[in-house]
């Protein structure tokens, strides 16, 4: 029975296709265009893209027009958002501390890294008064932002 797949060689290898992060600028012109009444696939033919991107582009219109409308240069390519400074802190002590551990050789297991994280960013966030609704999310010491 003959092999599923050619084994790859070097030699015939094509290089790998760069990635094309389309501008602000593009997204908006999809985004008019696919308002104006024209197809997925057509807009994707036109401007030389996958289905997929130009879905994914529908999808994030919300985003995208935020991010213009939040007076973002048209010729940027992707969006940021502002994290929160006492989370950048407490990122940092805590890759200080990890370090100090690691050299001290002392075992840690990811509930005591959250946990110290948790700790730390106590220290760090600004204190709230009492009846102020935080307009911030309370940082958890989650597996998602552990990993």
């Amino acid at each position: 029975m003959a092999p599923k797949r050619k084994p790859a060689t070097s030699s015939g290898a094509q290089p790998k296709k760069q990635r094309s992060v389309p501008k602000l600028e593009e997204k908006l012109v999809v985004l008019d265009l696919l308002k104006g009444g024209m197809s997925v696939a057509s807009v994707a033919r036109n401007y030389g893209r996958n289905e997929s991107s130009i879905r994914a582009i529908k999808i994030r219109e919300t985003e995208i027009c935020q991010a213009v409308a939040s007076s973002a240069p048209r010729t940027a390519k992707v969006t940021s958002q502002v994290r929160d400074k006492a989370l950048v802190k407490t990122e940092k002590a805590l890759n200080l501390w990890l370090e100090d551990m690691n050299r001290k050789r002392v075992p840690i297991n990811g509930t005591m890294l959250q946990e110290k994280a948790l700790s730390i960013y106590a220290m760090f966030k600004p204190p709230t008064e009492e009846g102020q609704p935080s307009d911030k999310k309370e940082f958890k010491a989650s597996q998602g932002w552990l990993n």
